[in-house]
């Protein structure tokens, strides 16, 4: 297990999510919302889902790389964490 954990915020872009995962050579990492709390986590799943459905809904359009990466991840509700 690692120690240096390499997170990602809530707002950052799909674009920006994806050169993270490539520089660091990851394929998850934990979504930070206000105040640096986890809310939920990211996986190079979840990129490629978004991918496809973008491209299913609108082929010549690539409206995914503005997408902010809290929309694309599985993000619970604050209450619902410990």
């Amino acid at each position: 297990m690692t120690r240096d954990v390499v997170s990602v915020r809530a707002s950052s872009s799909f674009q920006q999510v994806v050169r993270t995962f490539a520089e660091q050579d990851i394929s998850a990492a934990p979504v930070l919302g206000p105040r640096s709390k986890v809310i939920g986590i990211v996986s190079e799943g979840d990129l490629l889902r978004r991918t496809s459905e973008s491209s299913t809904h609108s082929p010549n359009t690539d409206t995914h790389q503005d997408t902010a990466i809290a929309q694309c991840g599985r993000l619970s509700a604050a209450q619902s964490w410990p």
